[in-house]
């Protein structure tokens, strides 16, 4: 809750407040890169299964945050970060990136904290997919 919020040292709640709110959830050129190395049936094969497995992901993530299990909380945050880099989702591989060291007090105290933010990031990342996906087939 907003409680939990509050305890972050005032260095991660400044950064957090002073990060751009209109940053783009996926990185364009990510997407163009996959499109120049397989065309846009591998783009869309890839962005289905990063769909799929962060669906997954999430599940996994908030059972380890429920668990307080900091372990299966960074091996899963690992495989998130690793699918979210293949599409550019910036924000969700960069807050995976961030929880590399995460420990059980951090995971007790801000888990909950985190999945909201990593849920909210990786839905504008599907958004944004999907509207690159609709882009991609009217042309």
């Amino acid at each position: 809750s907003v409680k939990a919020d509050a305890s972050a040292p005032r260095e991660n709640r400044i950064a957090e407040a002073m990060e751009p709110a209109e940053s783009p959830a996926v990185d364009q050129r990510a997407l163009d890169d996959l499109e120049a190395l397989g065309g846009r049936g591998f783009v869309d094969e890839i962005v289905g299964q990063f769909v799929q497995d962060a669906a997954a992901v999430l599940k996994e993530l908030s059972q380890a945050v429920a668990a307080g299990d900091a372990h299966a909380f960074r091996e899963q945050a690992h495989a998130l970060r690793s699918c979210a880099a293949n599409v550019g989702a910036r924000k969700v591989y960069d807050l995976c990136l961030e929880w590399r060291a995460i420990d059980a007090g951090e995971v007790a105290v801000r888990g909950e904290a985190h999945m909201r933010r990593l849920e909210n990031e990786f839905e504008r990342a599907r958004a944004a997919l999907a509207a690159h996906d609709t882009k991609g087939s009217m042309n």
